[in-house]
């Protein structure tokens, strides 16, 4: 072999052994384990909330003043709607993708996610990569801007009331002045070079300031839908606030938001909003806390399954179409 040869002779291709199914196998086990964990501490919610016949949750719906229940569903009205514009207003930098198609898609993902193995996360990730034409890092970089802000919001909130319990004027600049260094912060972030190379539009997603800060604001119009809830679910079962009683609806609300960020959605919700009320709360019985957990998801289910079943309608056609 001459050295021209020797010097354009293909290198040997390296055979690299094909990955382990294990992992994504244990992943999958490891949620229909969740769920099933998830399933007994909601039926422990349900035996503790039926337990005692006064505090029989679907009692205390049938019995509750009107504006209560109507209030209950409307706040998950709006949550859901300033959801799925939280997710257009994220992506629209890089690509417009319908906002009523998003709302649409968001009730389907929102009441899919009650069965195991985050069903609803995957018809989202189907339904960008066939119907959308976007790539997983895509996808995986909308996504986690949309977590940024959440977790940023959720932070200045949580952090705001440990050091100002009292929601006044003091605990109101905390949040502003929080909220401003946080937006700032990500604006900065997002513009570092490497973001902006390889982030497949994350940059444009969070570096906009008129844009970050609309989303910061539908975040909060969300949180605040979900005290909305809250609220109405605490007078609903007759629960009397305590000292301090806007930050105590506001504390649970956060909770049951960042509950359903869990994998398994379903009774760990339940559980962790039980037991915060009860250990922030007011002395009440098991069954009191129970019954506030069950009215306040029930708010939320009642809601997004229906409307998550007639939005698959329109949805399926498109995946299949787009196949």
């Amino acid at each position: 072999m001459t050295p021209a040869e020797t010097a354009h002779a293909p290198e040997p291709i390296e055979r690299r052994p094909a990955p382990n199914p294990r992992p994504r196998w244990l992943r999958w086990i490891g949620q229909i384990a969740g769920f099933v964990i998830g399933l007994g501490l909601l039926a422990a919610c349900v035996w503790f909330a039926f337990r005692d016949p006064a505090e029989n949750p679907w009692e205390k719906l049938r019995q509750a003043p009107i504006g209560l229940v109507v209030g209950l569903i409307a706040c998950s009205a709006v949550s859901l709607l300033l959801n799925g514009a939280t997710f257009w207003l994220v992506m629209r930098p890089v690509k417009d993708l319908g906002f009523w198609n998003l709302q649409r898609l968001n009730a389907a993902a929102n009441a899919l996610n009650y069965g195991p193995l985050r069903p609803g996360l995957i018809l989202r990730l189907v339904y960008h990569v066939r119907v959308d034409r976007l790539d997983l890092i895509q996808i995986g970089a909308w996504f986690a801007s949309i977590a940024v802000v959440l977790l940023l919001v959720a932070g200045v909130l949580f952090a705001s009331m440990i050091v100002r319990p009292e929601m006044d004027a003091w605990w109101a600049g905390l949040v502003a002045g929080g909220l401003v260094i946080g937006g700032l912060s990500t604006i900065i972030v997002m513009g570092h070079p490497l973001i902006v190379r390889h982030g497949r539009g994350a940059d444009r997603m969070l570096r906009r300031g008129r844009v970050l800060w609309a989303i910061i604001g539908l975040r909060l119009a969300d949180i605040g839908a979900f005290a909305g809830r809250m609220y109405c679910a605490l007078g609903i079962v007759g629960i009397a606030l305590p000292q301090n009683g806007a930050s105590y609806v506001l504390m649970l609300a956060l909770v049951a938001l960042l509950a359903g960020l869990i994998p398994i959605r379903i009774g760990f919700r339940e559980a962790l909003v039980g037991l915060a009320a009860s250990r922030f709360g007011v002395p009440e019985s098991e069954s009191v806390y129970a019954s506030l957990a069950l009215i306040e998801s029930a708010g939320e289910a009642l809601l997004y399954v229906p409307l998550g079943a007639l939005s698959l309608l329109w949805i399926w056609p498109r995946l299949v179409r787009a196949e």
